[in-house]
C-alpha cells in the first residue's frame, strides 16, 4: 500500500474514507492490538492476506466444503495484511480476529435459535473481544417486515427477542465488560419480498438454484428486485 492511487483499484473504498492517513499515523504511534470478533459465514483459514490475522475460529471446520465467501470477505475488509502486494489492505492492521461461523453452527441455513445466538456472542465475548461485527440478516423477519404482518405477531416476536438479548448483554455490562457490537444495515434494500404462489415460476427457479426441492421459497416469500417491481406499478 502507498498513498498513490491504486492502479488495480482494490483499495478505492479505503481511500474514500481516508484510511491511508490513519495508517500513516498508526505506523508512527503503533496502535495496540485489539481482539475483534466476527459472526458470519465460513472463513478461509488459509487465505494469504488473512491467515496471520486469524487468532481462532469456531464451527468453521467444514469451510473447505462450502463455497461461502462472505465471512472471508468481511474479515478482509477488517484486517487484511497491508503492504504485501496481495489483495486489499484491511482497515485495522492491529486487529486479531476471532471468527465464528454461524453457518457451521446452525442446523438451518437461515436462522439460529435464540440460545445459539447467545452462545455465539458469549463464546466471543468470553475471549475478551472488544468489537463484534455482525453481518447477518434473518430472511424470515425481512419478509414479514416487507410483506406486512396483519396479525401483530411479528412485532410481538421482535419485542420478545429484543428483551432476551438486552438482558443477556446487560449481564456483561454489569460485570464491567467493555464491548461494541457493529450490526450491518443489510444489503437487500433494493429488493421487495413477495408472497409465493403455486404457479410462481420465479420461486421454483430460485429454489432449484438453491438445490431445494420445496415448491416455495424461504418461509413462503421470495425476493424481487425493487426496480423490476416498481416498473410493474401503474
Amino acid at each position: 500500500w502507498n498513498l498513490e492511487p491504486d492502479s488495480m483499484d482494490n483499495n478505492w473504498w479505503a481511500e474514500a474514507i481516508g484510511m491511508p492517513y490513519v495508517w500513516m499515523v498508526g505506523d508512527k504511534i503503533k496502535y495496540q492490538k485489539v481482539k475483534v470478533g466476527l459472526l458470519d459465514e465460513f472463513f478461509d483459514e488459509e487465505q494469504e492476506d488473512l491467515k496471520s490475522k486469524i487468532e481462532k475460529t469456531y464451527c468453521n471446520q467444514d469451510w473447505k466444503d462450502h463455497n461461502y465467501e462472505h465471512g472471508t470477505h468481511v474479515a478482509g475488509i477488517l484486517a487484511a495484511e497491508k503492504n504485501n502486494g496481495k489483495g486489499i489492505a484491511g482497515v485495522a492492521d492491529n486487529a486479531r480476529l476471532y471468527c465464528y461461523s454461524k453457518k457451521g453452527d446452525s442446523k438451518t441455513e437461515e436462522f439460529t435459535t435464540i440460545m445459539e445466538e447467545k452462545y455465539q456472542f458469549a463464546t466471543l465475548m468470553n475471549q475478551g473481544v472488544k468489537v463484534i461485527n455482525y453481518s447477518w440478516r434473518n430472511d424470515n423477519m425481512a419478509a414479514k417486515a416487507a410483506f406486512g404482518d396483519s396479525s401483530g405477531t411479528f412485532k410481538k416476536e421482535l419485542d420478545e427477542l429484543g428483551v432476551i438479548m438486552r438482558d443477556f448483554f446487560q449481564k456483561y455490562i454489569e460485570k464491567g465488560t467493555e464491548f461494541l457490537i457493529v450490526q450491518s444495515a443489510g444489503n437487500a434494500a433494493n429488493y421487495l419480498w413477495e408472497e409465493c404462489s403455486e404457479e410462481d415460476t420465479h420461486c421454483k427457479a430460485v429454489r432449484k438454484a438453491e438445490h431445494d426441492n420445496n415448491e416455495k421459497h424461504i418461509y413462503g416469500y421470495h425476493a424481487v428486485k425493487r426496480a423490476k417491481s416498481l416498473q410493474s406499478i401503474d
